[in-house]
């Protein structure tokens, strides 16, 4: 998933925060990894509600998103759209996700399914000012989602 981002030159670098910040308190976590000097020029998020986190905290601290660090989020939902800061977003096929997976259980119950299967979706990136882009707009079509 990163290679897209840098095919456009954002910067990337690894880093891991708990995956949702619904169940877990990731707020204290989250300031000390931001206010840290090793803190990387970019962050992928899990979830679209975790990137939300980051850019709140971002600003409540005077980070500058995408100048101080570039954020991108992983989940497609308009709310990013609608941020500050325009979100850019891996955007996941979640109804044709939920068949795909409705269809693999049901045949598993029903006996038709003797062998693992993999299903491939697409996914695209939408390119917004979160990952340092000059102008908002979908720019890549990503690899297939495995299900």
């Amino acid at each position: 998933m990163l290679d897209p981002l840098g095919q456009i030159g954002a910067a990337t670098a690894s880093a891991y925060l708990p995956p949702s910040p619904v169940r877990f308190n990731v707020r204290p976590l989250l300031t000390r990894y931001l206010r840290s000097a090793d803190r990387p020029s970019a962050l992928l998020t899990t979830e679209d509600h975790l990137a939300l986190l980051v850019l709140q905290e971002a600003e409540e601290i005077d980070l500058t998103i995408p100048d101080d660090m570039a954020l991108v989020s992983c989940g497609g939902y308009d709310v990013g759209a609608h941020t500050r800061v325009p979100l850019t977003s891996v955007v996941q096929p979640a109804a044709e996700l939920g068949d795909q997976v409705a269809h693999l259980v049901l045949d598993h119950i029903a006996g038709r399914a003797s062998t693992v299967r993999q299903v491939t979706l697409p996914i695209s990136l939408v390119v917004r000012r979160s990952c340092g882009a000059v102008r908002d707009k979908t720019l890549l079509e990503v690899p297939r989602l495995l299900v």
